[in-house]
């Protein structure tokens, strides 16, 4: 509805309080905006690798996002309320110059993908042998019937299983977690 609205959920606020300072963050953009503990941990790193000037450009650079945003606006839900999340998010917007809002979360949608049934204005159902392609138009994405997009699949149709074992498995975990 508003350009310029940065959303904030329960789950997005969380990820900041959990991470703390640890870990590597590109300037808050992978962050709620909120993650200044984590910007002021990731300059430090900055500074001590590329030296106090480049450390400020590249602070200015990546935190220049933030300039795409004038509201802030939290989806909530009434069982958050002990998480006294509007006031955390009124308090980031003021920090920010943002204007604070609030709307209604719903679980409507998740509901209806336990539930059922799943029309296409608001499901997209992929059968075996289907990948999800780009339409490039107001749909956004479509289920096509089409070869695996696995390399290592190759002759293989999407709907035959690959298996692996319990230690490639743990190695594509560990993979997976360094990310």
């Amino acid at each position: 509805e508003r350009p310029g609205t940065y959303y904030y959920t329960s789950g997005w606020l969380e990820c900041a309080t959990r991470r703390g300072t640890k870990g590597s963050i590109w300037g808050g953009a992978s962050l709620p905006a909120n993650s200044s503990l984590n910007l002021q941990a990731t300059y430090q790193q900055w500074v001590q690798k590329f030296g106090e000037d480049q450390a400020n450009y590249l602070l200015g650079e990546m935190s220049r996002w933030t300039e795409s945003y004038s509201h802030g606006t939290l989806i909530d839900f009434d069982f958050l309320q002990p998480l006294k999340l509007p006031q955390q998010v009124r308090q980031i917007c003021a920090d920010k110059g943002w204007t604070y809002d609030q709307v209604p979360g719903t679980l409507s949608l998740f509901q209806a993908m336990v539930d059922g049934p799943w029309p296409d204005a608001d499901f997209l159902v992929v059968q075996p042998g289907q990948k999800v392609v780009a339409t490039f138009d107001e749909k956004i994405i479509a289920a096509e019937t089409g070869q695996a997009a696995n390399p290592s699949s190759e002759g293989r149709t999407t709907n035959e299983t690959e298996t692996i074992s319990h230690e490639e498995a743990q190695k594509a975990q560990k993979k997976f977690e360094a990310v």
